[in-house]
């Protein structure tokens, strides 16, 4: 589209909005819509086009302001101003405020709107938004001070708009506002106080504002340290359990409350809006833990207690923010920065109280809404018990018996959706894996009931439920084992194998529900194994089987590295003839253009001939060794130390085979210890199995020598040896000389 085109059109729809006579107003009306509409089409069109651009933002910027601040233009034209200009600021505010004669107009025409309807002044705060993040620091700070002097409280409406405004101008701009961001939070929370005292009518709506503007200030705005949070913890704390609609109890009745009581309460008042600002309030708070932790750490134990109390909150929304607000304080108190596990670590808080002495308040309560109440509400009950397990480890054991019952009435409980059901399910097998890992002594008790658990998950056809229960099924038989030894738990972990072994075979289980079910195999094995009885035999055959499935070789290679270097299985028959019968298909795995594949395979050969030695035949033996002259070899392959143990460890088995390994490999590889990237462990590697040939065959030493040496003069006379690669070269030569005789 040309300029004088687009000229055209935004002067020929300019003129039509302008119409005010009653005959034409409906047409003006529509033209305005149409105009947006249109807007809408051209903004996407020449966004990427500088100079029409540049004629959008100056011919439709005076238009759109005239009809926001004109007096005699009516509600429907002049909201549909309103979009248009946020339409503008969000293609073109930084073309804007480039321009003092535009940027100035519609500031003023924003401001100008706030104290209108909510409708228009939602919209208007919107753009004030946007105009901020580009806006010149002058304008921007005649903004804060001209949209935030209502905070004065001259009105309600106009208090609660600046406010609103104070908010969006904490998340849009918060590093503009940060000077200011701590002494606009004290201001605010003075005027939360006096909110407290306004008619009901206004002032659950007008405590829920100031709350929403202060989570926005504290965790986008306020830098750390600069707020003073016991202030905002203290007034925060005593509106989460603000209901002017129900009994005042002090904290101590509250925790001692029938929380089934409350759960169950009949009371419903659809006026009464109160539960915003408790939810409002629990937000807040997670917000602090959030962005200001260690400010908040000394009063964590005060926190915590609040929110326990509110447990039992009759309204649904505020309790499922009150558990993630209580969630997120225990994880953020215990969790190491970037550390993607739990650490246990000394929680003692605010007057020395430790965070664990709220167990016996918080688990009785969360148990009982597990079983009552949505699902959601079960579903978050059975998250924060995990949380719990999670953070306090064996400080939990005490209750394993309790949450245990809980888990029992929600798995035992009515169905009311297929969903739900699934995501319960996926609730109780995370909380039994965390508290096997919390109390794995009480829960064994339990193992069968436990294990049962798992194997239903096992089976669910939804795939996430199977998938996070075969994940969960390794942890939970670790930990198991670990705590009271394989033989207590065999059976029910047998059982658990049984079902992993059907949902592996099962033909529409994906990709990563199958590896999944692999690692899971080789956890079970490695960790009960002779238990297992003849399962051991059905798991390691599943392997085996699945060793050349290209989608699935990789997953079964690194279960297959694990049971092969386990100890307590190399004494048993059937891992030797898993062995045997998977030297075939590792030999082929071993060549793989995959690298990844191809270490794996390598140090699985290098597993299994360890295992087996004597007993592989010398043809196996002898066709291994010339599979090796056959790899191909570079100093920076990641298969080149696996491949020289490998070697070395033929040597070894069969000295016989020792000027056939030197041949096979020496000959490549001693050429490349002057390259720089011939790594520290392959050349640890190297130098064993030098000292494996010299070892075994004396005659062979001298030959080594004079490898190592003409290896050595060809480096040199190439001119690029790297500063390591003498030490390189003296380290081989001592590996090839110092165990013969012959060179004595």
């Amino acid at each position: 589209m040309r300029p004088a085109n687009f000229h055209t059109i935004v002067s020929s729809l300019g003129a039509l909005v302008r119409v005010q006579d009653e005959e034409n107003r409906d047409i003006g009306s529509l033209g305005t819509w149409c105009a947006h509409a249109a807007l809408r089409t051209l903004m996407n069109e020449i966004a990427s086009d500088a100079a029409l651009s540049q004629v959008a933002v100056t011919m439709l910027v005076p238009v759109l302001v005239e009809q926001l601040t004109t007096a005699a233009v009516g509600h429907a034209e002049k909201m549909h101003a309103l979009d248009a200009l946020l339409d503008v600021l969000s293609h073109f505010t930084l073309i804007l405020v480039q321009q003092p004669d535009l940027q100035q107009p519609v500031l003023d025409a924003l401001l100008g709107l706030l104290p209108e309807s909510a409708a228009v002044s939602k919209r208007a705060i919107q753009g004030l938004g946007m105009l901020g993040v580009e806006c010149t620091p002058a304008a921007y700070d005649e903004l804060l001070q001209r949209g935030t002097a209502a905070l004065t409280f001259s009105s309600v409406p106009a208090a609660r708009t600046a406010i609103q405004l104070l908010g969006v101008l904490a998340r849009e701009t918060p590093l503009r506002l940060r000077p200011v961001a701590a002494a606009r939070a004290e201001e605010l929370l003075r005027v939360m106080a006096s909110g407290t005292a306004l008619d009901e009518a206004e002032r659950d709506d007008f405590l829920e504002a100031c709350l929403q503007t202060l989570s926005a200030l504290v965790v986008h705005a306020i830098e750390p340290g600069t707020l003073d949070v016991g202030a905002v913890v203290e007034p925060t704390l005593g509106l989460l359990k603000y209901d002017p609609n129900a009994a005042d109890y002090s904290d101590e009745e509250e925790e001692e409350e029938d929380d089934e009581n409350l759960l169950d309460d009949a009371y419903t008042d659809d006026d009464d809006v109160s539960w915003k600002v408790r939810r409002a309030s629990a937000k807040l708070l997670a917000g602090l833990c959030t962005a200001h932790l260690d400010a908040v750490r000394p009063m964590a134990y005060t926190i915590a207690r609040a929110l326990v109390a509110r447990f039992g909150e009759r309204e649904e929304g505020v309790r499922l923010e009150v558990l993630s607000t209580f969630s997120l304080l225990l994880e953020r108190m215990t969790r190491e920065p970037d550390v993607g596990v739990y650490k246990r670590k000394r929680d003692a808080v605010d007057g020395g109280v430790p965070l664990h002495d709220l167990l016996p308040y918080a688990v009785p309560s969360l148990c009982k809404q597990a079983g009552t109440g949505s699902a959601a509400a079960q579903i978050a009950a059975l998250d924060t018990l995990t949380q719990l397990a999670a953070t306090f480890g064996s400080a939990v054991a005490p209750h394993c018996a309790t949450i245990l019952a809980a888990v029992r009435r929600v798995l035992s409980g009515s169905r009311d959706a297929a969903l739900h059901d699934r995501n319960r399910t996926l609730a109780c097998v995370v909380l039994l894996s965390e508290l096997a890992a919390a109390a794995p002594t009480p829960l064994a008790a339990e193992v069968p009931y436990v294990a049962s658990v798992f194997v239903t998950a096992l089976r669910a056809k939804h795939h996430r439920t199977a998938l996070e229960a075969l994940r969960a099924s390794g942890a939970l038989a670790r930990r198991l084992v670990a705590a009271v030894g394989p033989a207590r738990v065999a059976g029910a972990l047998g059982d658990v194998l049984d079902a992993v072994l059907a949902r592996l075979a099962q033909p529409d289980a994906d990709q990563a529900l199958r590896e999944a079910a692999l690692d899971t195999i080789g956890v079970l094995v490695c960790d009960v194994g002779p238990e297992l009885g003849a399962r051991l035999g059905e798991a390691l055959e599943a392997v085996r089987v699945r060793l050349t499935n290209e989608v699935l070789r990789a997953a079964c290679l690194g279960v297959a590295r694990e049971v092969l270097a386990n100890e307590w299985l190399r004494t048993l028959d059937v891992l030797a003839a898993f062995a045997r019968a998977a030297l075939a298909p590792l030999v082929q795995l071993s060549a793989a253009r995959d690298t990844a594949v191809s270490v794996l395979a390598l140090q699985c050969l290098y597993e299994a001939l360890s295992l087996l030695r004597g007993a592989v035949p010398y043809e196996d033996r002898a066709g291994l060794v010339q599979h090796l002259r056959a790899l191909p070899l570079r100093a920076d392959a990641p298969t080149l130390e696996p491949l020289l143990a490998l070697a070395d460890l033929l040597v070894q088995v069969d000295p016989r085979e020792a000027r056939s390994v030197a041949d096979s490999v020496l000959g490549a590889v001693l050429p490349m210890l002057g390259a720089p990237t011939f790594s520290a462990r392959a050349l640890d590697a190297l130098c064993d199995l030098l000292r494996s040939l010299a070892a075994a065959e004396d005659a062979l030493a001298p030959a080594l020598v004079s490898a190592v040496e003409a290896a050595w003069e060809a480096s040199c006379a190439s001119g690029t040896p790297s500063s390591a690669t003498p030490l390189a070269f003296a380290r081989c030569l001592g590996a090839a000389a110092g165990t013969s005789a012959a060179l004595s």
